[in-house]
């Protein structure tokens, strides 16, 4: 269903599904963070990202954005970089504190920022 908000939980191994969690209508973008084992849905009508505890399979907050995320990428180490579509900027996620640490203002374009890709170096 399109725009309903629905993260589907499924076995890696059988790829049956166990379950279903309602986050937020217009869920554009999900994201899991290694070291919380947290999953983030960003959530672009509503302006906010939904935060799932990936064990327990539950919702543990909601993370407001101010602005319309549309895609994001985990460095692997406790953030979360998102892309805010309509603010022209960059957002850092500290995502055990479940917050915004850090913005980036992006060079007005044409185009909004509607992707992202990281390139870390080990």
């Amino acid at each position: 269903m399109v725009d309903a908000g629905n993260v589907i939980l499924f076995d890696l191994k059988t790829l049956e599904v166990s379950g279903t969690i309602q986050a937020q209508p217009d869920a554009d973008a999900i994201c899991y963070e290694p070291v919380t084992r947290r999953i983030f849905t960003f959530n672009g009508d509503s302006r906010n990202a939904t935060i799932i505890d990936a064990v327990r399979a539950q919702i543990v907050g909601t993370l407001s954005l101010d602005g319309q995320p549309e895609f994001a990428q985990t460095d692997g180490r406790g953030a979360i970089f998102v892309n805010i579509e309509d603010k022209d900027e960059v957002l850092k996620i500290d995502a055990a504190g479940a917050k915004v640490s850090e913005r980036w203002p992006l060079p007005r374009a044409d185009a909004a920022p509607s992707s992202m890709g990281m390139y870390l170096q080990a």
